[in-house]
């Protein structure tokens, strides 16, 4: 895109790839998401300590997969920033960003409001 930005869309999800430190990292995977609750667009962060596998989906309230933006993604150490547009998702309701590093799973519940 014009801003320099990576995006990646699927049938009901935008990915934009907004930054990486590669100063950045820590002993653990942080994991975030933000805005939640969010209406349109959620923040997903979380670092890298060492070059990894990375895959990120999202699940319905049902446990129906809505999108996998990242499929086995090897990505280098560092501080990763994703903006996830869920504004073709119409239902108000919980969600679930799942984000596997190597194999190790995170799950945070989302709350899309509108």
């Amino acid at each position: 895109s014009s801003d320099g930005c990576a995006t990646t869309s699927t049938n009901s999800l935008e990915l934009k790839f907004v930054g990486i430190d590669q100063n950045g990292g820590s002993k653990e995977s942080n994991f975030s998401a933000f805005p939640n609750p969010f209406e349109q667009t959620i923040n997903v962060d979380y670092t890298l300590n060492e070059g990894s596998t990375v895959r990120l989906e999202v699940f319905d309230a049902d446990g129906r997969r809505v999108a996998v933006p990242l499929q086995n993604t090897q990505q280098t150490p560092g501080e990763y920033t994703y903006q996830l547009n869920l504004e073709d998702e119409k239902k108000t309701a919980f969600y679930f960003l799942r984000v596997t590093i190597d194999g190790k799973t995170h799950v945070k519940r989302i709350f899309k409001a509108k």
